[in-house]
Order: C-alpha cells, then structure tokens, then sequence
C-alpha cells in the first residue's frame, strides 16, 4: 500500500473515532461495533450508507435533482467505517 492507501486508512480510523465520540454524545444509540448490537441492525447501517453513496453517484451524475456536488468520497468513507466497526464486533466475539 503506498503513502495515499495509508493516508485513506487513517481517515477511515477518523471516521470510526466520530461514529464512536456521536455514540458516547447521546447522537446515536449504537455503532455498529456495539456489542449488543444484532448483526441485522448492523446490516441495515451498512447498507443505508451504501445507499448514502449510490445518492451521491446519481446526484453527481444529474440524474436526480441537480447535481450538487455530494461528496461521494466522504460517503465512501463513511461505509468503510461502518464495515470496519463490524469487522471490531466480529473479531470481539460480539457479532
């Protein structure tokens, strides 16, 4: 992996570390690297920030509404944080 691939791991560990500071801040009543958390509570996380992204690819593409630019990247971030906090569930003996 060279310097950028390190750099993106870096901003995925970011966006775990906010997902977690929301969750301890009242935002959000689980992550989906909570241990009590079932793993189709989990899913459903994973997948409404995939549908998050595929907003953004049609909103950047003009296919819905004008294109407004959504930042497709940081949603991508955003579902790689989600799997990665699963992954933390899985590897915990929690998921």
């Amino acid at each position: 992996m060279d310097r950028h691939g390190m750099y993106i791991c870096e901003e995925i560990l970011d966006e775990r570390a906010r997902q977690a500071r929301l969750r301890a801040e009242g935002k959000f009543t689980h992550t989906a690297a909570s241990p009590d958390l079932p793993d189709g509570y989990r899913l459903t996380a994973l997948v409404e920030e995939v549908g998050e992204a595929a907003e953004a690819v049609l909103e950047r593409n003009g296919f819905i509404g004008k294109p407004k630019g959504t930042d497709l990247r940081k949603e991508l971030v955003q579902v790689a944080a989600v799997a990665v906090a699963w992954i933390e569930a899985l590897d915990r003996g929690l998921a």
